[in-house]
């Protein structure tokens, strides 16, 4: 699950197991520290018809992933 609206600092996740005879049990909670001012990415034109460009701008230097799916779910190649 995403969260659709994260705040800025520190934010506290768990998941919740309800077990079928009604036992509750919590994971771990993790911290996840949001700031999005140090990342950001940008995709375009949209719709795309032959070329897609995406711009990443983080304070981390790094590499990353980006995977692109269509509306199924199916990775473009």
């Amino acid at each position: 699950m995403i969260d659709p609206s994260p705040a800025i600092g520190n934010n506290f996740y768990r998941i919740k197991q309800v077990d079928l005879d009604g036992t509750i049990t919590y994971s771990t909670t993790i911290t996840i520290y949001y700031n999005p001012s140090t990342f950001s990415v940008s995709v375009y034109p949209n719709p795309v018809k032959e070329v897609l460009n995406v711009r990443v701008n983080s304070a981390v230097t790094g590499r990353y992933t980006i995977s692109i799916t269509d509306m199924a779910g199916k990775k473009s190649v």
